[in-house]
């Protein structure tokens, strides 16, 4: 078994650069559907972040613009968040299960589209992964492998357009899966 993640949806928060950068990028998945489906994940009630929401009249400096309509710190009120045996569902990047993925020996693969608004969220988990990574280099439990694919295109389109990337990526599940 692996762990596969593609297009990884991981902040609730849903505020990073690439959710405002590429906001209008891929209209099959528009960054409000994304949003959307975090507050509905997390039982949250629509208007729950009313009081405390950025404007774009208000916003001056760049957190705050990132902020404008995301989720920013309202998911925090989620039931999910607030009971500690499920928190990990609401957050996954803030608790990876290190532990887990050596005694398991996972390999791990993420991929993501330069163009897309999860793209912040992939890059920040094979960053995280790469940490932990390092982490137990001299442990004989470390992750067996960590592969990165970077597609030029918006969410999976770029999976069909990039095949360079593309082809890379197939070829590195065929070593794993396949023992080549």
């Amino acid at each position: 078994s692996s762990l596969n993640n593609t297009i990884p949806m991981l902040s609730p928060a849903a505020n990073s650069e690439s959710y405002f950068l590429n906001s209008k990028a891929a209209q099959c998945c528009p960054v409000e559907f994304l949003r959307w489906g975090w507050k509905a994940f997390l039982q949250l009630d629509e208007d729950e972040n009313k009081d405390n929401a950025t404007t774009d009249d208000d916003a001056d400096n760049v957190p705050e613009i990132l902020n404008i309509n995301s989720n920013h710190s309202m998911w925090e009120a989620s039931p999910l968040y607030k009971n500690t045996n499920t928190r990990r569902l609401c957050d996954p990047m803030s608790d990876l299960p290190y532990d887990q993925i050596q005694e398991y020996q996972l390999p791990i693969f993420v991929s993501v589209n330069i163009a897309d608004a999860l793209y912040q969220e992939g890059k920040t988990l094979y960053e995280k992964l790469k940490e932990g990574q390092k982490k137990f280099a001299t442990s004989a439990a470390k992750i067996p492998v960590l592969d990165y694919f970077e597609h030029r295109g918006s969410h999976y389109f770029g999976f069909m357009f990039d095949s360079m990337i593309e082809e890379n990526r197939l070829k590195e599940y065929a070593k794993v899966f396949y023992a080549q």
